[in-house]
């Protein structure tokens, strides 16, 4: 092997050594509103919200959170749920790696809980009106 070729594959393998090291250090970017990050398209800023929703208990999260659980992400709606637990105490027999039938009868169950939604009719419990991403 030639010294180019040498000093070559060490210096890819020195940049994908630093790719490693640094890949987890770099914070995802974030508009600085949880509820707001709980809408982004990318899945790091996502969960970031999700984890600062739920151990901040911010219940004005729950309708978007009840949403996430029909995410096509399992780890969007394992998170989603983590934080419906921990804000609420319920889970409503979800799992988020039950099939979409199972998760979408449990959601149901989530907008039919009158203490979480409380007088809002069953038609208008959503999202608020956000998208289910």
């Amino acid at each position: 092997m030639s010294s180019q070729t040498q000093k070559y594959l060490s210096v890819v393998a020195l940049l994908g050594l630093l790719a490693v090291v640094f890949s987890g250090c770099a914070e995802p970017l974030s508009s600085g509103d949880p509820l707001a990050d709980l809408n982004d398209e990318y899945a790091p800023v996502r969960i970031a919200a999700i984890k600062y929703v739920a151990e901040n208990h911010v219940t004005e999260a729950v309708p978007r959170l009840v949403s996430l659980l029909l995410h096509d992400d399992g780890v969007v709606r394992f998170y989603a749920i983590q934080a419906l637990r921990e804000i609420t105490g319920k889970d409503h027999g979800y799992r988020y790696s039950d099939d979409a039938a199972s998760r979408a009868a449990a959601v149901d169950r989530w907008y039919n809980d009158e203490e979480i939604f409380g007088n809002q009719p069953v038609s208008e419990r959503s999202s608020g009106g956000i998208p289910i991403i």
